[in-house]
């Protein structure tokens, strides 16, 4: 089993158009990487100077987990949610 990753339509845009995507069970932090491995354009919002975007809201399950929880674990079945946070007031 794997870990399904859902993508807000921005940073599908980045991964081929998808808003589905699938990586092995691990971390946090290795589930970035293999999304930006696999799509460099979505690399490139993912990760700033070696830090996960603060630009990005992040979810195991409907847990929100911080943005520098990257040793966070995802096991099969999990579902990691990225969203592009919204300012305004």
């Amino acid at each position: 089993m794997t870990v399904r990753v859902r993508l807000t339509a921005p940073l599908a845009e980045r991964a081929g158009g998808t808003e589905r995507l699938e990586v092995p069970p691990g971390t946090l932090g290795e589930a970035l990487h293999a999304l930006a491995a696999r799509h460099p354009g979505l690399g490139e919002l993912l990760w700033r100077q070696g830090a996960v975007n603060p630009m990005l809201v992040l979810f195991r399950n409907e847990e929100r987990l911080a943005n520098d929880a990257l040793e966070a674990p995802l096991a099969a079945g999990d579902e990691l949610h990225v969203v592009t946070a919204v300012e305004g007031g």
